[in-house]
Protein backbone atom coordinates (compact mmCIF):
# COMPACT_ATOMS: atom_id res chain seq x y z
CA UNK A 1 0.00 0.00 0.00
CA UNK A 2 2.71 2.42 1.05
CA UNK A 3 4.62 1.25 -2.39
CA UNK A 4 0.99 2.39 -4.19
CA UNK A 5 1.46 5.33 -2.47
CA UNK A 6 5.34 6.53 -3.35
CA UNK A 7 4.43 5.50 -7.20
CA UNK A 8 1.46 7.74 -6.99
CA UNK A 9 3.20 10.20 -5.74
CA UNK A 10 5.73 9.96 -8.06
CA UNK A 11 3.29 9.87 -11.01
CA UNK A 12 1.94 13.27 -9.40
CA UNK A 13 4.98 14.77 -9.43
CA UNK A 14 5.94 13.96 -12.74
CA UNK A 15 2.74 15.18 -13.92
CA UNK A 16 2.89 18.06 -11.90
CA UNK A 17 6.48 18.47 -13.62
CA UNK A 18 5.60 17.99 -17.65
CA UNK A 19 2.57 20.40 -17.11
CA UNK A 20 4.94 22.88 -15.78
CA UNK A 21 7.30 22.40 -18.66
CA UNK A 22 4.33 22.72 -21.21
CA UNK A 23 3.29 25.85 -19.47
CA UNK A 24 7.01 27.30 -19.20
CA UNK A 25 7.53 26.17 -23.31
CA UNK A 26 3.92 27.99 -23.99
CA UNK A 27 4.36 31.13 -21.80
CA UNK A 28 7.85 30.86 -23.50
CA UNK A 29 6.25 30.67 -27.33
CA UNK A 30 4.18 33.62 -26.45
CA UNK A 31 7.50 35.81 -24.84
CA UNK A 32 8.96 35.67 -27.96
CA UNK A 33 6.16 36.09 -30.66
CA UNK A 34 5.33 39.36 -28.69
CA UNK A 35 8.95 40.17 -28.85
CA UNK A 36 9.32 39.63 -32.67
CA UNK A 37 5.99 41.75 -33.08
CA UNK A 38 7.75 44.62 -31.16
CA UNK A 39 10.62 44.49 -33.01
CA UNK A 40 8.70 44.62 -36.13
CA UNK A 41 6.97 47.37 -34.39
CA UNK A 42 9.56 49.07 -33.35
CA UNK A 43 11.40 48.35 -36.87
CA UNK A 44 8.97 50.42 -39.00
CA UNK A 45 8.52 53.44 -36.50
CA UNK A 46 11.91 53.70 -36.39
CA UNK A 47 11.93 53.70 -40.78
CA UNK A 48 9.13 55.73 -40.58
CA UNK A 49 10.93 58.46 -38.18
CA UNK A 50 13.70 58.27 -40.34
CA UNK A 51 11.67 58.53 -43.27
CA UNK A 52 9.99 61.84 -42.24
CA UNK A 53 13.43 63.23 -40.87
CA UNK A 54 14.78 62.95 -44.20
CA UNK A 55 12.46 64.43 -45.56
CA UNK A 56 11.51 67.46 -43.59
CA UNK A 57 15.95 67.65 -44.15
CA UNK A 58 15.21 67.98 -47.46
CA UNK A 59 12.60 70.58 -47.71
CA UNK A 60 14.89 72.63 -45.09
CA UNK A 61 18.16 72.45 -46.92
CA UNK A 62 16.33 72.94 -50.75
CA UNK A 63 14.21 76.34 -48.47
CA UNK A 64 17.46 77.46 -47.28
CA UNK A 65 19.20 77.29 -50.62
CA UNK A 66 16.26 79.44 -52.33
CA UNK A 67 16.58 81.58 -49.60
CA UNK A 68 20.11 81.57 -49.61
CA UNK A 69 20.54 82.06 -53.76
CA UNK A 70 17.75 84.31 -53.40
CA UNK A 71 19.44 86.98 -51.59
CA UNK A 72 22.94 86.66 -53.41
CA UNK A 73 21.14 87.50 -56.51
CA UNK A 74 19.06 90.07 -55.41
CA UNK A 75 22.52 91.53 -54.36
CA UNK A 76 24.13 91.07 -57.30
CA UNK A 77 21.32 92.63 -59.80
CA UNK A 78 20.91 95.66 -57.03
CA UNK A 79 25.28 95.72 -57.63
CA UNK A 80 24.93 95.38 -61.38
CA UNK A 81 21.81 97.76 -61.68
CA UNK A 82 24.43 100.30 -59.93
CA UNK A 83 27.08 99.16 -62.18
CA UNK A 84 25.34 100.19 -65.27
CA UNK A 85 23.93 103.24 -63.80
CA UNK A 86 27.70 104.22 -63.14
CA UNK A 87 29.30 103.37 -66.06
CA UNK A 88 26.33 105.08 -68.22
CA UNK A 89 26.60 108.11 -66.23
CA UNK A 90 30.78 107.77 -66.66
CA UNK A 91 29.84 107.21 -70.21
CA UNK A 92 27.89 109.81 -71.16
CA UNK A 93 28.90 112.50 -68.75
CA UNK A 94 31.76 113.96 -71.67
CA UNK A 95 28.89 113.74 -74.34
CA UNK A 96 26.41 115.61 -72.19
CA UNK A 97 29.49 118.06 -70.55
CA UNK A 98 30.61 118.00 -74.75
CA UNK A 99 26.97 119.08 -75.71
CA UNK A 100 26.25 121.43 -73.18
CA UNK A 101 29.54 123.54 -73.63
CA UNK A 102 28.69 123.28 -77.44
CA UNK A 103 25.19 124.96 -76.23
CA UNK A 104 26.73 127.34 -74.40
CA UNK A 105 29.12 128.52 -76.68
CA UNK A 106 25.88 128.80 -79.53
CA UNK A 107 23.97 130.92 -77.11
CA UNK A 108 27.09 133.07 -76.77
CA UNK A 109 27.04 133.57 -80.72
CA UNK A 110 23.77 133.62 -80.96
CA UNK A 111 23.45 136.96 -78.56
CA UNK A 112 26.79 137.84 -80.21
CA UNK A 113 24.75 137.59 -83.46
CA UNK A 114 21.65 139.19 -82.21
CA UNK A 115 24.02 141.79 -80.64
CA UNK A 116 25.84 143.14 -83.79
CA UNK A 117 22.70 142.80 -85.69
CA UNK A 118 20.77 144.87 -83.05
CA UNK A 119 23.61 147.63 -83.44
CA UNK A 120 24.00 147.05 -87.31
CA UNK A 121 20.36 147.52 -87.67
CA UNK A 122 20.49 150.64 -84.95
CA UNK A 123 22.12 152.49 -87.53
CA UNK A 124 19.34 152.00 -90.33
CA UNK A 125 16.65 152.83 -87.76
CA UNK A 126 14.97 154.85 -89.89
CA UNK A 127 15.40 152.40 -92.93
CA UNK A 128 13.31 149.15 -91.84
CA UNK A 129 12.22 147.68 -95.31
CA UNK A 130 11.22 143.92 -95.76
CA UNK A 131 14.96 142.82 -96.52
CA UNK A 132 15.84 143.36 -92.86
CA UNK A 133 13.11 141.79 -91.30
CA UNK A 134 13.63 138.54 -93.73
CA UNK A 135 17.26 138.32 -92.34
CA UNK A 136 15.98 139.18 -88.94
CA UNK A 137 13.55 136.23 -89.38
CA UNK A 138 16.43 134.04 -91.19
CA UNK A 139 18.60 134.63 -88.16
CA UNK A 140 16.24 133.90 -85.79
CA UNK A 141 14.80 130.56 -87.47
CA UNK A 142 18.47 129.60 -88.07
CA UNK A 143 18.96 129.63 -84.23
CA UNK A 144 15.73 127.82 -83.89
CA UNK A 145 16.09 125.27 -85.76
CA UNK A 146 20.35 125.06 -84.44
CA UNK A 147 18.29 124.65 -80.83
CA UNK A 148 15.77 122.00 -81.76
CA UNK A 149 18.52 120.12 -83.40
CA UNK A 150 20.33 120.17 -80.68
CA UNK A 151 17.49 119.10 -78.13
CA UNK A 152 16.36 115.83 -80.37
CA UNK A 153 20.20 115.21 -80.59
CA UNK A 154 20.01 115.02 -76.56
CA UNK A 155 16.81 113.43 -76.34
CA UNK A 156 17.38 110.57 -78.80
CA UNK A 157 20.83 109.42 -77.05
CA UNK A 158 18.97 109.65 -73.92
CA UNK A 159 16.53 107.16 -74.92
CA UNK A 160 19.01 105.06 -76.68
CA UNK A 161 21.27 104.90 -73.37
CA UNK A 162 17.75 104.50 -71.42
CA UNK A 163 16.94 101.78 -74.16
CA UNK A 164 20.14 99.72 -73.49
CA UNK A 165 20.01 100.12 -69.52
CA UNK A 166 16.51 98.44 -69.86
CA UNK A 167 17.65 95.76 -72.21
CA UNK A 168 20.45 94.74 -69.77
CA UNK A 169 17.95 94.70 -66.93
CA UNK A 170 15.67 92.47 -68.92
CA UNK A 171 18.83 90.52 -69.87
CA UNK A 172 19.75 90.22 -65.83
CA UNK A 173 15.82 89.27 -65.63
CA UNK A 174 15.81 86.59 -67.68
CA UNK A 175 19.13 85.02 -66.72
CA UNK A 176 17.99 84.98 -62.69
CA UNK A 177 14.78 83.54 -63.72
CA UNK A 178 16.57 80.52 -65.91
CA UNK A 179 18.99 80.00 -63.51
CA UNK A 180 15.93 79.59 -60.69
CA UNK A 181 13.98 77.27 -63.20
CA UNK A 182 16.87 75.29 -63.47
CA UNK A 183 18.03 75.23 -60.06
CA UNK A 184 13.88 74.05 -59.17
CA UNK A 185 14.01 71.05 -62.11
CA UNK A 186 17.52 70.00 -60.57
CA UNK A 187 15.96 70.01 -57.17
CA UNK A 188 13.09 68.04 -57.90
CA UNK A 189 14.56 65.63 -60.04
CA UNK A 190 16.96 65.01 -57.40
CA UNK A 191 13.90 64.24 -55.16
CA UNK A 192 12.04 62.20 -57.57
CA UNK A 193 15.68 60.03 -58.04
CA UNK A 194 15.50 59.82 -54.03
CA UNK A 195 11.92 58.89 -54.20
CA UNK A 196 12.41 56.42 -56.89
CA UNK A 197 15.11 54.73 -54.83
CA UNK A 198 13.18 54.29 -52.05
Amino acid sequence: MSKDKSSFEDLEKQLAVDTLEKALKELHQEINGEIENNKKAFSEEISKTLTSFKQNLEQKVVQEIDQKISSLFTKHFADTSVEVKSSFEHMFDPVLKRTEEDMRQLKTQGDHTLQSWKNMMNQYTGFWTKPFFLMLFVCILTGLLISLSSSYYLSRESMRSKQLCESNLQWFAQSYSDLKNAQDQKVSAETQLKKKKK
